[in-house]
């Protein structure tokens, strides 16, 4: 969320930064959602950097472990959230 929050008042590296570091801390961790959330956070900093091809790509793993999980309505709403992203995620869910 602070990456997020950053990259709304347009500090963007700094706000890549923390989502990178909230990408490595929850690849720790057994917590499947929360790797979703901070790769989607991270999607979100990205496409705001004008990095579309990244955010699609974190965008697409977030979604990914989500479904691993079985979480099919937080992989929905990430769909809805990300489609402006010139390529839409491939996965099927």
């Amino acid at each position: 969320m602070h990456a997020r929050l950053l990259s709304l008042r347009g500090r963007g590296a700094e706000a890549l930064s923390f989502a990178d570091t909230a990408v490595d801390l929850t690849r720790r961790t057994d917590d499947v959602d929360g790797q979703g959330h901070a790769l989607l956070s991270r999607a979100e900093v990205l496409y705001r950097a004008g990095r579309k091809d990244d955010a699609a790509e974190s965008m697409e793993a977030g979604i990914t472990r989500y479904l691993h999980r079985g979480n099919v309505a937080a992989a929905n709403l990430g769909r809805r959230l990300f489609e402006p992203l010139d390529r839409p995620p491939s996965l099927s869910g």
